[in-house]
C-alpha cells in the first residue's frame, strides 16, 4: 500500500465518524404505545382511555383499549395491538379491514332483507390501520370519525 490509499482511507474513517450521530438523529423513533397516545394529543384529539389489558386478544403480544374523542361526536373507541410476527399481523389486518362486498351489502340493506329484519339493526363504522407492528381497530359513529384516528395513527 502507498501513502495516498492509507490517508484516504484515514479520511474516509474520520468522514464517517463524524457524521455518524447525524445519521442516527435521522433514524426514526420507535413506535410505541405511549408514542401513538402522544400522537394522537398532538393531531388535536383528546385521549380519554388508555388501558393496557393484561391478556391480550388476537395472537398480540400487547393489547391497549384506547378511547379518543376528535372534537365533534361521540368519542371513537379503538384497540391497539402490538405483534411481534409479520404474519399475525397480517392476518389480522386482512381479517379485520372492511371488505367491497360488506359495503355494498350494507349500502343496499342486503343482510337485513335476506334475515327478514324488519328493523335495520344500526352498524357502526369501523376501520383498521397498521404502522410497524401495530395495529389499531377503531370503531365510532361516523366513518370520518374513524377515519381521522386511523390516519393520524398510520401517519405516526
Amino acid at each position: 500500500m502507498n501513502v495516498k490509499t492509507v490517508v484516504k482511507v484515514i479520511l474516509a474513517a474520520f468522514v464517517l465518524l463524524a457524521a455518524l450521530p447525524l445519521l442516527m438523529q435521522l433514524r426514526p423513533t420507535p413506535l410505541t404505545a405511549e408514542r401513538v397516545r402522544a400522537g394522537f394529543e398532538q393531531a388535536g384529539f383528546t385521549v380519554f382511555e388508555f388501558v393496557k389489558l393484561p391478556t391480550p386478544g388476537l395472537d398480540a403480544v400487547e393489547q391497549v383499549s384506547i378511547t379518543v374523542s376528535t372534537g365533534s361526536g361521540t368519542p371513537v373507541t379503538a384497540a391497539l395491538y402490538r405483534f411481534d410476527n409479520t404474519g399475525k399481523l397480517a392476518k389480522q389486518y386482512e381479517y379485520n379491514k372492511p371488505d367491497m362486498g360488506a359495503g355494498a351489502a350494507e349500502a343496499f340493506n342486503l343482510s337485513n332483507i335476506a334475515a327478514g329484519v324488519t328493523r335495520p339493526q344500526p352498524q357502526r363504522p369501523v376501520n383498521v390501520g397498521k404502522n410497524r407492528m401495530f395495529l389499531l381497530v377503531a370503531t365510532g359513529d361516523t366513518k370520518e370519525q374513524v377515519n381521522r384516528v386511523i390516519k393520524v395513527f398510520e401517519g405516526l
